[in-house]
């Protein structure tokens, strides 16, 4: 209901009509317009990405602190 109501500003009666699947394509849609995805498929991170993130935890799986 946050995400229909709050971010998609929907009315309430269109969202508690609305199908599943119409209700995530208007998610998609969403993130699609806040550049979150990309249109279609997610592609997965690459090996030096996932090497990148992992470079920024320390040995307990904590960010490092800059300092």
């Amino acid at each position: 209901m946050r995400i229909g109501l709050g971010h998609l500003h929907m009315r309430p009666d269109d969202f508690w009509r609305m199908t599943l699947p119409e209700f995530f394509a208007a998610c998609d849609g969403y993130l699609e317009s806040r550049g979150v995805r990309k249109a279609g498929r997610v592609a997965a991170p690459t090996r030096a990405e996932v090497d990148a993130l992992f470079a920024q935890l320390d040995d307990q799986g904590r960010l490092k602190s800059n300092g």
